[in-house]
């Protein structure tokens, strides 16, 4: 039994330094063999030492499942390579990971994961254990993958309806958001089961993000494709508050050091809109908005640890763009890397994590 100790969490929550610490790629957690007290001494553990570098009642709804005719998967693959970061792009289409190198662009890809993968979305890599979440829509699960290997060792699936995004705090603990009910569900490290259910005033919950003080930021949508906006959690709270932005079909979100919001809308099948926005702290409007190439539609957002790069999944366009950052008004986005498929996810061994 695991028993939630709220007064600890989050005084080390608040006492956490920012620091330029890489976690070596080495390491994994074998959480298959592992008992209930053992995972979450290791998970906690590995959290407090993995620092960055530098409601509404539930209804019925949701934008509706992908249908895409099964296609046959890529040979499964992965041997890293001793000091090298990975880039992790969510294949939809083809129900798999694809895995490139981190640096440079246009790289051929290493490795393959489908194990487990059921129609991929959103992706989360927690360095503090160094392993791979992926969320499968179509089967109500997320799997984790410790780095290097191409087969799950933990699948959750209690209290998921369509999940979207999932995303570890540093303190290990699991939350993902829900397509179907607009719910994020949490699970204390080490653990499968649910902790609590957060209820955001949407039919779907969307992208989600941490700030450096362990606010927990949520992107919504009120109806299945339409008006949404982001609400942000306290650190161990199950009420939220909207902050007040309104933003059409958003979906990808993640917030920098400063506290600067990066969200990402699609629009209406009957008004497209695409593009990404920062909205500084505090602001309902956005400072800096970035154009979508040829109008495609931005899914998952990551910055790296460095806060150097911003990375969107580009979703016909089977890419995960790149822009530099800080974003300005002149920021062009590039093909990081790019595979024939439709895509949701991108993440990276190098993500940021507040």
């Amino acid at each position: 039994m695991i028993v939630r100790v709220i007064g600890w969490k989050y005084t080390l929550r608040s006492a956490a330094l920012c620091a330029a610490v890489l976690v070596s790629a080495c390491q994994s957690a074998n959480f298959g063999s592992a008992s209930n007290a053992g995972m979450l001494t290791d998970v906690l553990t590995s959290h407090q030492n993995s620092l960055p570098c530098q409601g509404g009642a539930p209804v019925p709804g949701g934008t509706p499942m992908p249908f895409y005719t099964p296609r046959t998967h890529s040979a499964e693959k992965f041997l890293p390579q001793p000091g090298m970061g990975y880039l992790y792009i969510a294949d939809e289409y083809d129900s798999q990971i694809d895995i490139f190198p981190s640096m440079g662009r246009n790289q051929s890809q290493v490795g393959t994961i489908t194990a487990g993968v059921d129609v991929p979305y959103g992706i989360w890599f927690d360095r503090g254990t160094q392993s791979l979440y992926v969320a499968n829509q179509s089967n109500n699960t997320v799997t984790v993958y410790p780095y290097g290997s191409t087969q799950p060792s933990v699948t959750y699936s209690q209290g998921l309806n369509r999940p979207l995004f999932p995303i570890v705090d540093r303190y290990g603990d699991l939350f993902v958001s829900n397509a179907n009910d607009g719910t994020v569900v949490e699970y204390l490290a080490g653990s499968t089961n649910v902790y609590q259910v957060l209820q955001t005033p949407g039919v779907e919950a969307d992208g989600m993000a941490f700030d450096h003080q362990g606010h927990l930021y949520v992107a919504y949508r009120t109806c299945p494709s339409g008006d949404g906006s982001i609400e942000k959690f306290a650190p161990g709270s199950s009420q939220g508050k909207v902050i007040g932005m309104t933003l059409s079909d958003p979906q990808g979100i993640t917030v920098d050091y400063k506290g600067n919001i990066i969200v990402d809308e699609t629009g209406t099948a009957n008004q497209r809109i695409t593009q990404i926005e920062e909205f500084v702290p505090g602001s309902k409007s956005p400072s800096v908005i970035v154009q979508m190439p040829n109008n495609d539609l931005p899914i998952e957002l990551l910055l790296d640890c460095d806060e150097k790069h911003l990375y969107v999944a580009s979703l016909f366009a089977g890419a995960a763009l790149g822009a530099d950052y800080p974003l300005t008004s002149q920021t062009q986005l590039f093909v990081k890397d790019q595979v024939s498929a439709i895509v949701q996810g991108v993440t990276m061994t190098n993500n940021l994590e507040l």
